[in-house]
């Protein structure tokens, strides 16, 4: 089954919500704007070294580093795809674990090579729409998802402030801005696993102030995370899988240092990794190109890495994220 564009935008009520001709054109803005964006980040940061510097850092790559990186790239789908099925599970949905494994690794070549369009949880979120449950359980589910791995990550930096003052020191108010964020985390996770009735309370009066639209999308969206209140066991097992793929993450980025011999301590990547994970995040760069030279450029000098050998790791890590998308394309291609 191949998946084609949406003709219209709608909620499962059937309200549009966006004119399809709009939603065209406000994606290609985007679009263009963050690909000026990482156009503008690779030529300056290329305007500060010269690019054959970089290629030789690239031919010092030691192979079996990289195939090893690649393999923990199947081991990060392995363990994503097991917490998502738990996460489903707790909503009463039996999903087969190939099917959903399958299904990640679409999304995987999907947010590699198409970023601007569609994303890995869309295809997830569609996946799981195919086989019966509404787009609201779906979408519940993969928000979840996001919120318990990202604060598993979180935790690593937390722990690491202390120790790794070389990267800490470099960014002001580091401390405030990740204890602000893992608060904003702990907060959604109690939010839906201690409190989901909070939208239908005090906050009831909120919803008033939104549009019809908007506001029937927030409350299904609400019942549908209403259902892991009291599923302890559930957050529990999600966070013990999460606490494992991000240290496969971590470990991911400390092989591609190993690959180019860069001298930065493995302890050092638990504070690198989450702080490069969330600007990462950020939207104003095409699947972060140029967004992530820049990052890697920054937080690798305090260990003595140069300009060239900090873009060829961003470029090799990239590379092997690209590979495995590729594998992604093929399961696309060769699946129903």
């Amino acid at each position: 089954m191949r998946l084609q564009p949406p003709t219209t935008t709608v909620t499962e009520a059937g309200a549009v919500l966006v004119a399809p001709g709009q939603a065209r054109q406000r994606s290609w803005g985007k679009t263009l704007i963050r690909g000026l964006i990482s156009v503008a980040l690779i030529l300056w940061l290329l305007s500060q070294v010269h690019l054959h510097e970089v290629l030789q850092s690239l031919h010092r790559v030691r192979p079996l580093f990289l195939g090893f990186g690649l393999c923990l790239q199947f081991v990060g789908s392995f363990l994503t795809t097991r917490r998502w099925q738990g996460l489903l599970h707790a909503q009463g949905i039996g999903l087969p674990m190939r099917y959903l494994y399958g299904s990640w690794m679409v999304g995987c070549f999907f947010k590699q090579f198409l970023p601007a369009t569609i994303g890995s949880d869309a295809i997830r979120v569609y996946d799981t729409w195919r086989r019966g449950v509404s787009r609201s359980v779906a979408l519940a589910t993969i928000m979840v998802d996001r919120l318990v791995g990202t604060l598993a990550l979180m935790s690593f930096a937390v722990g690491m402030l202390a120790f790794a003052s070389r990267v800490s020191s470099r960014i002001p108010g580091l401390s405030l801005w990740i204890a602000g964020i893992v608060a904003i985390l702990v907060g959604s996770i109690w939010f839906v696993f201690v409190s989901p009735t909070l939208l239908q309370s005090p906050g009831q009066w909120l919803l008033g102030w939104l549009p019809g639209r908007v506001r029937r999308l927030l409350e299904r969206l609400t019942d549908a995370l209403a259902v892991y209140r009291g599923q302890y066991r559930a957050l529990l097992q999600a966070l013990g899988w999460s606490f494992l793929l991000q240290m496969n993450v971590i470990l991911f980025y400390f092989v591609v240092a190993r690959a180019l011999d860069l001298p930065v301590p493995f302890q050092d990547f638990l504070l690198i990794v989450p702080i490069a994970s969330v600007i990462l995040m950020l939207p104003v760069s095409i699947n972060g190109i140029g967004l992530r030279e820049g990052v890697f450029v920054f937080l690798l000098a305090p260990f003595g890495v140069g300009v060239p050998d900090a873009i060829a790791y961003a470029w090799t890590a990239f590379g092997l994220f690209l590979c495995y998308g590729l594998l992604g394309g093929l399961v696309y291609a060769i699946r129903k």
